[in-house]
């Protein structure tokens, strides 16, 4: 059974995940057998996290492995790539395992709007990417300008090296010239520059192999045959075998598409158009345009959900399984009128939420009727007060969690959680994260110890916390690190939540990416920061003031205009094999000054 990695990941959880409950509910739902596997590797993690001896694995700073271009766009700014990995229970595996990025701008015969990569794990492991060629004995290893060396190799052009390509040179008679290198200038015939971090002595390499490793290979990109806004907004979704992708595009009324892409067609900058039976098509009749509702998928069922900008909520059946057609009545329902999130399913109660930019939250059953009060006012539905990203339901729990950047009566930015069986006073908890009004704010995520630890066992609630990006209080518009805890059996949170003393950036009305979480040795949370142009991370292992870039402080790493979405792949002690992904939000010199798409180690963790 492969694993599919994507926006729902963040967004349905299934906590204990040995229990009997949640084994039952992952007969219905497979993100529940995937988070019982990563809670599994959490859990033994000591086989990667310490070397022989009891020593940690050393932090390193955090490294770019590789960066793509995606052309005039990538992902949107709190939408996500969507990662596929063949054998959740093997090494990875480089023809396999894929990334897929969304495209926010309209296709044309230079530009995809969705695109697929493979290739994805370089490094010197035996589950590296790379191809292996002979170094010359000589003549090599000049020394230019007392800090670089020149390598020459056998047949370099067939490998198509760029500048900031990785190359893993080993086996030279002179130790100082092996190691892991970038490619400095560009190729000639036969050499290349490497950057390197002392100066070395003049002398002849003696010969050796080098690891070739030219980063992630495009395995199919297109853009829709349709003409108008074909733009990808919102995050992608894939099939559980890996061989379909479902998303919308950006036309009015809104497009959903099921496409079966084939190896081999198409790049970037010459996508391939789809051709009869690879891409199902249908139009959410009576509907906008699709901004900020990724399609959601129940495996079990064959269906999707997805919401539009004019407050309607469709169902989609047959979308992996069949034909694509959209449901009867009673569907599609409204939801409002304002700009929708997308929906999640709690497999628990089999209930459909969604958030609305009116700030509202709307709770469905399976057959459209509005659950016990619903809707929920959470948000003022003013510019920063709407719920903006989809909301976070513990299945397991049977709650449900949404953020607000303004309350509609009071002076703050708001978490909110609720019963996903009613919405009655009795059931929601409100915690207040800092000064209202200042910025849009994105989806939380829980620490592993929420995940872990069972709820009848006492002594543990302490323990328990939801990380969200918050506003300074007082006065303050720039964002900061919260985190909310938990007072009680079953998990009710508290009602104020406590600043982590983290102010991310100084930067007012600075808005932050949505936050993801994985414990992979040490428990993090990552995040992207949009003024500040960076992606950084901090180490939640604790319940202790969170530590950006973990034990040493290592700094964050500048991303042009921040991130999108961020998804994190792998639980994993294999170099490489553990990465996290995104796009920039502004054009880099990393891809021809383009966006890019990014993989990068978890916090450099080797």
């Amino acid at each position: 059974m492969g694993q599919v990695v994507d926006w729902s990941s963040h967004h349905v959880l299934y906590p204990q995940g040995a229990s009997l409950r949640a084994m039952t509910l992952g007969e219905r739902d497979a993100r529940a057998y995937w988070n019982y596997l990563n809670l599994v590797k959490a859990a033994n993690d000591g086989r990667f996290h310490y070397q022989p001896g009891g020593e940690k694995h050393r932090l390193m700073p955090p490294q770019i492995d590789w960066s793509v271009s995606l052309g005039t766009a990538g992902a949107a700014a709190h939408m996500y790539p969507a990662k596929y990995s063949f054998n959740v229970n093997a090494t990875p595996n480089c023809s396999n395992d894929y990334v897929v990025f969304p495209i926010n701008v309209n296709g044309s015969a230079t530009q995809a709007t969705i695109a697929a990569f493979n290739n994805l794990y370089t490094g010197s492991s035996s589950t590296s990417c790379s191809s292996t060629v002979n170094i010359a004995a000589s003549p090599t290893g000049a020394v230019e300008n007392g800090a670089r060396t020149t390598a020459t190799i056998t047949t370099m052009t067939s490998h198509g090296l760029t500048i900031g390509d990785s190359v893993v040179i080993s086996g030279v008679a002179n130790a100082s010239f092996n190691g892991t290198f970038a490619v400095a200038t560009t190729p000639s015939t036969t050499t290349f520059t490497v950057a390197n971090a002392s100066p070395l002595a003049n002398a002849t390499s003696g010969g050796g192999t080098a690891a070739i490793s030219t980063g992630p290979t495009v395995i199919w990109a297109y853009r829709p045959a349709t003409t108008g806004t074909t733009r990808t907004r919102t995050s992608p979704i894939l099939s559980l075998d890996g061989t379909k992708v479902a998303f919308l595009d950006g036309n009015s009324p809104a497009i959903f598409h099921v496409l079966t892409p084939t190896a081999g067609q198409g790049t970037v900058a010459a996508p391939a158009v789809p051709t009869g039976a690879q891409m199902a098509s249908v139009t959410l009749t009576g509907a906008t345009t699709d901004t900020n509702s990724p399609p959601f998928v129940d495996y079990y069922g064959d269906v999707a959900y997805v919401g539009t900008n004019n407050g309607m909520l469709f169902k989609i059946t047959g979308v992996f399984k069949g034909t694509p057609a959209l449901a009867g009545a009673p569907w599609p329902l409204t939801a409002g009128a304002g700009t929708l999130t997308g929906p999640v399913i709690d497999f628990g109660t089999g209930n459909i939420f969604v958030g609305s930019s009116d700030g509202n939250l709307y709770g469905f059953t399976a057959a459209g009727a509005a659950i016990t009060n619903s809707p929920l006012t959470v948000g003022s539905g003013r510019a920063n007060g709407g719920i903006a990203d989809p909301p976070v339901v513990d299945v397991v729990n049977g709650l449900i969690y949404v953020t607000s950047g303004e309350e509609p009566t009071r002076t703050f930015a708001v978490v909110v959680e609720a019963s996903t069986s009613s919405f009655a006073a009795a059931n929601v908890n409100v915690a207040d994260i800092g000064n209202n009004n200042a910025a849009p704010l994105h989806a939380g995520a829980f620490n592993d110890a929420y995940f872990s630890v069972p709820t009848n066992m006492t002594g543990t609630t302490s323990e328990w916390f939801f990380y969200v990006c918050g506003v300074a209080p007082g006065a303050g518009t720039n964002p900061v690190l919260y985190r909310v805890g938990f007072n009680g059996t079953p998990r009710k949170m508290n009602t104020t939540a406590s600043a982590t003393t983290v102010t991310l950036s100084a930067n007012g009305g600075e808005q932050c990416s949505p936050i993801t979480e994985l414990k992979n040795g040490v428990d993090r949370i990552f995040l992207g920061l949009l003024t500040t142009a960076v992606v950084e991370f901090f180490d939640i292992s604790t319940t202790t003031t969170p530590t950006l870039g973990g034990t040493g402080g290592v700094a964050p790493v500048a991303e042009s205009g921040g991130t999108s979405g961020i998804i994190v792949d792998n639980i994993s002690a294999i170099p490489q094999a553990s990465s996290i992904y995104f796009t920039t939000q502004a054009n880099s010199a990393n891809c021809g000054t383009h966006r890019c798409g990014v993989k990068l180690t978890q916090s450099g963790l080797q």
